[in-house]
C-alpha cells in the first residue's frame, strides 16, 4: 500500500507540473504574437476570455476538460527607420519693402510719399488643406517648416522691422535727429513795401517860399513817397566734418521821390557766403555722423533678429513634430502593455479558479492593469497637445473649420544623423561666428564705443575758425541833373531881424560861390 500510494502521488505530482503552463502568460511566447498594425493609433479593447469547455465534459482524445488558451497579445513593432535624413530643399525667406530712398525723377513728390503696406493675412494658406487625406493630415517634416513659415506670425512681423530700421537710417542721414542738418536747405522770401514818409530836413524839403508881396508863405513839411520789392535767397549745408556753409543772395528794387538819389529807380544786391569749422566742440566726421552710423548698425540688428527669428521658429517646429512622433509611439507601446496586462490577469484570474495561483498574484497583476491604463491616458494626453503645438506652429488659425478635431500623422520616417567628427573647438567657433545674438551684441557694443567717443568729444571747449565774403552791387536808371552848389555866408549888408516881416531876414545868407556840376 506505501508503495501504491507513493506512486499515485507521483503522477498526480507530474500531471500538475504538465497542466500548469498552460494558465501561464502567453505573451512569454514569442512565435505566437502576430505582428501589430502600425496605423492603429486607438487603444484596443480588452481581449475578451476564451470560452473554457464545460467543466466534466471530455474533448475527444484529450481525458478531461481543460481550460482553453487565450489569444496571444499584439506585439510593439517599432517604427521602421530611414537610411539617412531627408533632402532638405534650400527655402528663401524675404524681408519687407526696403526701398524708402526713391528717386525724385521723374515724379517729385515720390520721396515725400508714405509707404503702403498691404493688410495683414490672417487666414490659414491653402497648401495646409491639400495636404489632408481621409480625414488626417498627412504631414511631412519638410511640409511642416514650409507651413510654418509661411503662417509664422512672428516671422511676419519680424520682416518689417529692419524696414523700420531703414526709415530711422534715413533719418540720420538728413540730420534732424543730430547736432547737424545734412539736407541742404534752402530758403527764401519776398516782401513788397510802399510808403511816405515826412522829411523833416531842410536839405531835403527846403525852407519855404516868399510870396509876391515878400512875405513868407508857410507851406506843410514836405512828403518823401518810397517803394520797394525785395527778394532773399539762401542755402545751406552742412558737412561731416562739422563744416557749416551758407550762401545768400539778398536783392532790393526801389524807388523814391528824393531828387539827390544817382539811381532812381534802383536795384542793389548782396551776396554773402559764410563758412565756420569747429576746431575741437563738433569737430570731426564720428562727432558728426554717430547717429547714421549707428542707425547703419540698427539696420544689421534687425536684420540679424529676423534671421534669429526663423532659426528659432523652424527649431521649434522640427522639436514639436519629433515629439508628436514619440508621443504617437509612446500610445502605441501603452496599447500593447494595457493589452497584455489584461490577458495576464484574465489568465491569473483563472489560474485562481483552478487553485493554482494565489490571489495576491492577481491582485498585483490587476494592479499593473490599472497602472498601465492610467500610463495610456497619460500618453494619449500628451499626444493632444504635442499635436495641438504643432497646429499652432504651421497655422494662424488652429481653430479653422477643416482642422478642427484632425489627427496629424507624421509621414517622414525616422533617421539617426549621420555621425559627424567635428571638436567641440571647432563647433564652439562656428556658433560665435554664425549665432545671431553673438552678431546683435557685437554691434550693440560698438554703438556703444561710438557714444562714448563722441561723449568725450562734446567735452572739449567751443572754438570755431568763421571766414566770411560779401560783394554788393547797386545799378539802375542814372538820373540827368544839374547840381548847383554854393558856399552860403552873411551878408554884412542885410539887418538880422527883418521888422516888416517880423521875422529873421531871408537875405541874411547868401551864397558866396556858386558851381554847377552836370551828371
Amino acid at each position: 500500500m506505501n508503495r501504491f500510494t507513493h506512486a499515485a502521488f507521483a503522477v498526480l505530482m507530474a500531471a500538475s507540473i504538465a497542466v500548469t503552463p498552460l494558465y501561464a502568460s502567453p505573451a512569454q511566447d514569442p512565435n505566437n504574437a502576430p505582428a501589430q498594425n502600425q496605423n492603429n493609433t486607438q487603444a484596443p479593447a480588452a481581449t475578451a476570455p476564451a470560452e473554457q469547455a464545460p467543466q466534466g465534459s471530455a474533448a475527444p482524445g484529450n481525458g478531461p476538460a481543460q481550460p482553453r488558451m487565450q489569444t496571444t497579445p499584439p506585439e510593439y513593432q517599432p517604427p521602421a527607420e530611414a537610411a539617412g535624413p531627408p533632402s532638405a530643399p534650400a527655402r528663401t525667406v524675404p524681408l519687407g519693402q526696403q526701398k524708402l530712398n526713391r528717386s525724385a525723377f521723374p515724379d517729385m513728390v515720390a520721396p515725400y510719399e508714405g509707404v503702403h503696406l498691404p493688410e495683414p493675412m490672417l487666414t490659414n494658406t491653402p497648401r495646409i488643406e491639400q495636404l489632408i487625406q481621409n480625414g488626417k493630415l498627412m504631414l511631412s517634416l519638410e511640409d511642416a517648416i514650409s507651413l510654418g513659415l509661411e503662417n509664422n506670425l512672428g516671422i511676419a512681423v519680424e520682416r518689417y522691422q529692419p524696414m523700420l530700421d531703414e526709415a530711422n537710417l534715413l533719418l540720420a542721414e538728413s540730420g534732424r535727429n543730430g547736432l547737424l542738418n545734412f539736407d541742404p536747405t534752402f530758403t527764401s522770401s519776398f516782401s513788397l513795401e510802399q510808403q511816405a514818409s515826412v522829411v523833416n530836413n531842410p536839405f531835403f524839403g527846403g525852407i519855404g517860399t516868399l510870396s509876391a508881396s515878400g512875405n513868407p508863405v508857410k507851406t506843410p513839411p514836405p512828403l518823401v513817397f518810397g517803394h520797394s520789392f525785395s527778394s532773399n535767397f539762401g542755402l545751406t549745408k552742412n558737412f561731416a566734418l562739422g563744416t557749416q556753409s551758407s550762401v545768400t543772395l539778398d536783392m532790393t528794387r526801389a524807388s523814391t521821390s528824393i531828387p539827390i538819389d544817382l539811381f532812381n529807380p534802383y536795384v542793389q544786391s548782396t551776396l554773402t557766403v559764410q563758412l565756420t569749422q569747429p576746431l575741437l566742440n563738433g569737430f570731426g566726421r564720428l562727432a558728426n555722423t554717430r547717429y547714421i552710423i549707428e542707425a547703419k548698425n540698427t539696420v544689421k540688428i534687425g536684420e540679424s533678429q529676423f534671421r534669429n527669428q526663423v532659426i528659432t521658429s523652424v527649431t521649434q517646429i522640427a522639436h514639436d513634430y519629433w515629439e508628436l512622433v514619440y508621443a504617437r509611439e509612446a500610445v502605441k507601446v501603452g496599447q500593447v502593455t494595457v493589452a497584455a496586462d489584461q490577458q495576464l490577469y484574465e489568465n491569473n484570474k483563472k489560474q485562481q479558479q483552478i487553485g493554482t495561483m494565489a490571489p495576491l498574484d492577481v491582485i498585483d497583476a490587476q494592479s499593473q492593469l490599472a497602472t498601465d491604463q492610467q500610463n495610456l491616458v497619460q500618453a494619449q494626453t500628451v499626444q493632444l497637445l504635442d499635436q495641438t503645438n504643432l497646429l499652432v506652429d504651421i497655422t494662424k488659425d488652429p481653430l479653422a473649420g477643416p482642422l478642427q478635431g484632425l489627427e496629424i500623422v507624421p509621414a517622414t520616417p525616422i533617421f539617426n544623423p549621420a555621425p559627424t567628427d567635428t571638436s567641440l573647438e571647432a563647433a564652439v567657433k562656428e556658433a560665435m561666428q554664425n549665432r545671431p545674438e553673438i552678431e546683435q551684441a557685437e554691434l550693440n557694443l560698438k554703438n556703444a564705443g561710438i557714444e562714448i567717443k563722441a561723449t568725450k568729444n562734446a567735452l572739449l571747449p567751443q572754438l570755431n575758425l568763421t571766414g566770411e565774403y560779401q560783394s554788393v552791387g547797386l545799378g539802375g536808371l542814372e538820373r540827368k541833373t544839374s547840381t548847383t552848389s554854393a558856399i552860403v555866408g552873411p551878408n554884412p549888408l542885410v539887418p538880422i531881424w527883418d521888422t516888416t516881416i517880423g521875422a529873421p531876414s531871408l537875405t541874411l545868407f547868401e551864397p558866396l560861390a556858386v558851381s554847377t556840376t552836370n551828371r
